[in-house]
C-alpha cells in the first residue's frame, strides 16, 4: 500500500515537473536587468538583440539602447516565472501533505487521536506554503551573463539573447 502511494506522489512530482518546462520559449516575454560598465541599471522587457547592442522595454514602453561594449553583467528571467513556481509549489505541496497523512493511516485511541481524513488536511495545511515558498524561489532565478564590455562575450551569448527577445529575428 505505501509502494503504490510512494509510486504515485513520485509520478505526480514528475508531471509537475515535466508540465512547468517550457520547451518553446520563441516570443515569450522576459524581463532583463542590465548593469552598465559606468554602474547604471536598466530593467525592463527585452525587445531585440543585435551585435552592437541590446534593446529594452521600460516599464513606461520607451525603449532603451545599451551597446555591447558599455554592457558589464545581463540577468534575464521569464515573466511571472516566479508566480508560477509558487503555484506549481503549493499545489505539489497540498497533494503530497494529503497523500502523506492519508498513509499515516488512524491513531490508536490515545488522549490525543487523529483519523486518516484529519491527518491528510493538517499535512495538506502544513506542506502547501512550504511548497509555495521552494517554488518561488526556484522560480525566481535569474540566468545571468557577465560580458565585462567585451564584444566577443557578447556575440558568444547573441543567439540566446535573441532566444529571449520578444523580437528575435530583430536585426535592426
Amino acid at each position: 500500500m505505501k509502494t503504490r502511494l510512494a509510486l504515485i506522489v513520485v509520478i505526480f512530482c514528475s508531471i509537475c515537473l515535466t508540465t512547468s518546462q517550457n520547451v518553446n520559449q520563441k516570443n515569450k516575454p522576459h524581463k532583463v536587468w542590465v548593469t552598465s560598465m559606468d554602474g547604471a541599471k536598466y530593467v525592463g522587457i527585452l525587445s531585440s538583440a543585435n551585435q552592437e547592442m541590446l534593446k529594452i522595454i521600460e516599464n513606461d514602453y520607451s525603449v532603451i539602447e545599451v551597446e555591447a561594449v558599455e554592457i558589464h553583467r545581463i540577468q534575464i528571467r521569464k515573466i511571472n516565472q516566479a508566480g508560477r513556481g509558487a503555484l506549481f509549489g503549493a499545489l505539489s505541496g497540498l497533494v503530497v501533505g494529503g497523500i502523506g497523512g492519508f498513509a499515516l493511516g488512524d491513531d490508536k485511541g490515545d488522549l490525543i487521536s487523529f483519523k486518516a481524513e484529519e491527518k491528510a488536511i493538517i499535512g495538506a495545511l502544513i506542506c502547501t506554503p512550504i511548497g509555495a515558498g521552494f517554488g518561488a524561489l526556484f522560480g525566481s532565478t535569474k540566468k545571468e551573463f557577465i560580458i565585462d564590455g567585451n564584444i566577443v562575450k557578447y556575440n558568444n551569448h547573441l543567439q540566446k539573447f535573441r532566444q529571449y527577445a520578444i523580437n528575435p529575428d530583430s536585426l535592426e
